[in-house]
């Protein structure tokens, strides 16, 4: 959680040879059926060679839990 209360995850992300998205769910028991849109995180520090850090973050007012999925490429 950031300062401002807000619901917000961070995760590495390989910079070739998968992609990524983030699923968001109000509940547990409906499902990761939402979609946020997870930007480059500002702080870059210690993330290693080939990684990006991102972050996504609920908007404001809104509740729930957040989820990445990763899919490795053939």
């Amino acid at each position: 959680v950031d300062p401002n209360n807000l619901t917000k995850i961070q995760f590495l992300q390989k910079s070739s040879g998968a992609t990524y998205a983030v699923r968001s769910a109000s509940d547990l028991s409906s499902g990761f059926t939402g979609t946020v849109t997870a930007t480059a995180a500002a702080d870059q520090s210690d993330v290693p060679e080939g990684y990006t850090r991102y972050e996504a973050t609920f908007p404001p007012g809104s509740r729930g839990f957040l989820r990445v999925e990763a899919t490795l490429s053939p």
